[in-house]
């Protein structure tokens, strides 16, 4: 996809070195009313996470991680909320496209990816999508509770998704490549088994 740039670096970490996957805008996406109106009539993730999703099945092997920016450094691309959206319109559209980014993950995850995290949002993005991450979690959590089998620990896997998605969203990316990435890959190879589980005892093929 031409609104998409790809590039795959080396992340050296005590275990050796790793891939990660930097995906940055190459167009100034800007999410507003029209797709809200499609989320409204159909969650699911849109035409930009399918293309990653693609990219990272073609790989010969999936990166450790994948780099999502919001914002390139040469200012051509950028992604973010329409700023003519109302309040309760840009809060509507974070919660369900933060959906849209759970289900995402979980494909990634389920390819062999260990983590996505996000960098360069702008401050309302942050804001917006951090309350909604942390809405949609108590409901996932209450939903882990109330259910049972495949629903309950589908919706414990979604919960552990949203709570680690939003602590980067205002770093800058080389910041989180160069500081954090290194010490997170090598906890994340730990903490893959339990994710692998997860994601069979939620009927997620692996």
């Amino acid at each position: 996809m031409a609104q998409l740039g790809f590039e795959e670096i080396s992340i050296q970490t005590k275990n050796g070195p790793r891939i990660a996957l930097v995906v940055t805008p190459r167009a100034h996406l800007v999410l507003g009313q029209e797709r809200l109106a499609r989320l409204r009539r159909e969650t699911r993730p849109g035409a930009l996470d399918d293309a990653l999703y693609l990219r990272v099945k073609a790989a010969g092997s999936p990166p450790s991680v994948v780099v999502f920016r919001a914002r390139s450094d040469d200012g051509t691309g950028s992604w973010g909320l329409d700023p003519q959206l109302s309040d309760a319109q840009a809060r509507e559209l974070a919660k369900r496209l933060a959906r849209t980014h759970v289900e995402s993950h979980r494909r990634l995850f389920a390819a062999g990816v260990l983590a996505v995290v996000h960098t360069d949002y702008g401050l309302r993005e942050a804001e917006l999508f951090r309350a909604a991450e942390g809405e949609l979690a108590q409901e996932e959590e209450e939903r882990a509770k109330n259910e049972t089998g495949t629903a309950s620990a589908l919706a414990q896997l979604n919960t552990w998704t949203l709570r680690t998605l939003s602590f980067t969203y205002t770093l800058r990316a080389q910041k989180v490549i160069a500081d954090l990435l290194p010490s997170t890959i090598a906890m994340l190879e730990q903490t893959a088994p339990m994710v692998k589980e997860m994601l069979a005892a939620a009927g997620v093929v692996v």
